[in-house]
C-alpha cells in the first residue's frame, strides 16, 4: 500500500487504479513537482493506494486475476485503514477500471464509515471490444505506445508529466494481468447494480473522455438511490494527469466535504 497520510487528518481517500499500470504511475506521477495524490493530501486528506494482487509492488500471483480479486485487494486496504488509522471516514476513488473496483466493494461492503464513492473515468457497461493482444497468457507485455494512449487531448497535455507518466509506468508495470481485460472481451465482468450502492456518489468524467459513453453513465446516475453529484469537466480520460487536475480536485474535495457536513 502507498500513502501520505498524517495525523492530524479525519478522512481519508483510497485510490482504485486502472486496468494496466498500477498506484505509482496513475496517482505518483509528479504534476509541477507535486502528485495528484499529493495534491488531495494538501487539501486536507490522507491519502491510500494499493496495488491489486499482480500489479505494481504487489505479489505476484500464479492464479488469473480478475475484477473481484481486486475488490479483495482493496477490502484488504479498507478494513485495515478502519481498523487501525482511526479515522473518522474515508471516500474510494477508481479510475477507469479502477472505478468497477470501487463501485462493487461499495456496494459489497458498505459500511457507514464509507462517506463517499468517486467514479471517475468510469465505463459502466463496455461495449463488446476486439483487443489485438493474446488472451490467453496470463500476463501482457506494456509498450511505451499504449502508456501514451490516455493522452489524446494535445490541448490539455502537459508534456513533462506524459514523458514521467510512461517512463514510470513501463518501470512499475513492464507487463500486466490480462485477466481483467479477458472478461471485458468475453463480455464476463460483473456489472455493478446502481440501485445496490449506498454511499454518496460523485461521477465524473473529462468532456472528450473517449471510454465513457454520455448516455450509458446517464442511466447510471438516474438509476444511483444516493446523495449525488454528476460533473463532466474539460479534458479526456486522464484529466487528473492534464491541464484540468486542479478543476477535478476541487469536485472532489468539494463533495466529500459536502458529505462530510450532511453527517454531522
Amino acid at each position: 500500500m502507498h500513502r501520505i497520510s498524517t495525523s492530524k487528518n479525519s478522512i481519508g481517500i483510497v485510490l482504485c487504479h486502472g486496468i494496466t499500470y498500477s498506484s505509482i504511475p496513475d496517482f505518483f506521477t509528479l504534476i509541477e513537482e507535486t502528485p495528484f495524490a499529493g495534491y488531495l493530501y494538501e487539501s486536507g486528506y490522507n491519502v491510500y493506494a494499493c496495488d491489486y494482487l499482480g500489479y505494481g509492488k504487489s505479489t505476484k500471483v500464479r492464479n488469473d486475476v480478475n475484477l473481484m480479486s481486486a475488490v479483495k485487494t482493496v477490502k484488504g486496504v479498507v478494513d485495515y485503514i478502519l481498523e487501525i488509522e482511526g479515522l473518522e471516514g474515508i471516500a474510494v476513488m477508481g479510475w477507469s477500471w479502477g472505478a468497477h473496483v470501487a463501485g462493487h466493494f461499495c456496494s459489497l461492503f458498505y459500511d457507514t464509515r464509507i462517506i463517499s464513492l468517486i467514479l471517475y473515468g468510469y465505463c459502466w457497461r463496455y461495449p463488446i471490444l476486439r483487443i489485438n493482444s493474446d488472451l490467453t497468457k496470463r500476463r501482457r507485455k506494456n509498450s511505451i505506445g499504449h502508456a501514451m494512449s490516455d493522452f489524446y487531448c494535445i490541448d490539455q497535455n502537459i508534456s513533462d508529466v506524459i514523458e514521467r507518466y510512461v517512463r514510470k509506468a513501463l518501470e512499475v508495470d513492464p507487463t500486466s494481468p490480462v485477466g481483467p481485460r479477458r472478461e471485458i472481451v468475453d463480455q464476463t465482468i460483473p456489472i455493478v447494480s446502481p440501485e445496490s450502492i449506498k454511499c454518496p456518489t460523485l461521477v465524473v468524467h473529462g468532456i472528450r473522455d473517449k471510454n465513457v459513453d454520455n448516455s450509458i453513465i446517464g442511466e447510471f446516475y438516474d438509476r444511483l438511490k444516493v446523495r449525488k453529484e454528476y460533473h463532466r469537466i474539460v479534458g479526456g480520460h486522464a484529466v487528473h494527469l492534464e491541464r484540468g487536475y486542479k478543476d477535478l480536485i476541487g469536485i472532489i474535495s468539494r463533495f466529500i466535504y459536502k458529505q462530510q457536513m450532511s453527517d454531522q
